[in-house]
C-alpha cells in the first residue's frame, strides 16, 4: 500500500514527536470519535518507535465541551497504548 511506503520513509528519520488533530477522528456508529484503522496502525507503530504523539484541536468557545472531547481523545489514544504494550 502507497501510504504504508511514504509512512515507513519518515521511521528512517529521526523522529521524535508526531501530532494528531482531533479532525483525524472520526465517530464511530454510537456517535464517539475514534481513529480510522490506518491511523490507528500508524499510531501504534509511532508508539513501538518511542515517537512521542500528541492530539490539538482548533480553539473551540465551549470549554466545557472542549475539556470533554480532549478526555476522551485521551481515552482512545490510552486504549491504543495498552494494545501497543500486549503485543
Amino acid at each position: 500500500m502507497w501510504l504504508s511506503r511514504v509512512l515507513d520513509r519518515w521511521f528512517g528519520e529521526n523522529l521524535k514527536y508526531v501530532s494528531f488533530k482531533t479532525t483525524a477522528f472520526v465517530l464511530n456508529h454510537k456517535g464517539f470519535p475514534v481513529l480510522p484503522a490506518q491511523a490507528e496502525l500508524y499510531l501504534k507503530v509511532c508508539l513501538r518507535n518511542h515517537v512521542d504523539v500528541a492530539v490539538s484541536e482548533q480553539e473551540s468557545t465551549d470549554t466545557s465541551t472542549r475539556l470533554a472531547h480532549f478526555k476522551y481523545y485521551g481515552f482512545v489514544v490510552k486504549r491504543v497504548v495498552e494494545g501497543v504494550r500486549r503485543v
